[in-house]
C-alpha cells in the first residue's frame, strides 16, 4: 500500500496535544518489548508539554502528517538540550546524555571526529504501526538531516543492545553506522551515528 498524501514538515505549537498523546504511547509501546529493560531506563518518562514546546521553538521536531493526523515523527536537539538544565529532563535521561557528549570526542565517522558542535542527539522516532513498512521511517529521517545539514554535521543515537527492531532500522534504512558499544548503568547500547548531508560532507 502507498501513501501519496502523507505530508512532512516541522511541528509547530498547534500540535503538542497530538504529540503529547503520541509521546506516551511511544512510551507504552517501548516498555512493553518483552525483555526491553533498557528501554525502561532510556524513556522512563514522556517529554512534557514544556520541554516539547522548547523542542518546537528551539530545536527540530519533524513529522508527518495523513488527513490531519500525526502519523510519525522525529525529535533532534542539541546536546545543550539534555544536559544543561536537569529541571527540563529526569536524572535517569540528563545522566545518560552527558555521558555520551562527554565521550563523543573519542569518536569519528568517516575519519571526522564527533564534537557537541558539530553533532546533535536525535530520537525518539515513532511511526503509527498502519504505516509501518511505507517507508516513512526513512522519509522521516531524511526530512530531518535537511532540517538540520545547515548547523549539524551529524546526528548521534543510542539504541538498546536487545532493541533488534529499531537497531535493523537505523542500520539498514536510515543509514546510520555504529560508531561504538556503551555499557551504562547495567544496560547495554549502541551508539550510532550519519551524517546529515546526502553527500557525507559539507
Amino acid at each position: 500500500m502507498t501513501y501519496s498524501n502523507i505530508h512532512y514538515r516541522n511541528a509547530k505549537t498547534a500540535d503538542i496535544a497530538q504529540l503529547l498523546k503520541l509521546e506516551q504511547q511511544h512510551l507504552n509501546d517501548e516498555l512493553s518489548q518483552a525483555g526491553s529493560m533498557a528501554a525502561n531506563m532510556m524513556q522512563g518518562q514522556a517529554l512534557t508539554k514544556v520541554q516539547l514546546t522548547k523542542l518546537i521553538d528551539e530545536h527540530v521536531i519533524a513529522i508527518a502528517e495523513l488527513r490531519g493526523e500525526i502519523i510519525g515523527y522525529v525529535i533532534a536537539a542539541d546536546w545543550s538540550f539534555y544536559t544543561a538544565n536537569e529541571k527540563q529532563t529526569k536524572r535517569s535521561q540528563s545522566s545518560i546524555y552527558q555521558y555520551i557528549s562527554a565521550k563523543l570526542p573519542e569518536l569519528s565517522l568517516d575519519g571526522r571526529a564527533l564534537t557537541t558542535n558539530n553533532s546533535c542527539q536525535y530520537g525518539p522516532i515513532w511511526v503509527a504501526p498502519s504505516v509501518r513498512g511505507a517507508g516513512v521511517f526513512q522519509k522521516l529521517v531524511e526530512y530531518l538531516c535537511l532540517q538540520l545539514t545547515a548547523n549539524y554535521d551529524y546526528l548521534v543515537a543510542y539504541i538498546a543492545e536487545d532493541n533488534e527492531r529499531s537497531f535493523a532500522a537505523h542500520t539498514n534504512k536510515a543509514n546510520m553506522q555504529v560508531i561504538d558499544f556503551i555499557s551504562y548503568q547495567q544496560s547495554d547500547y549502541y551508539l550510532l551515528a550519519r551524517a546529515t548531508s546526502t553527500e557525507g560532507e559539507k
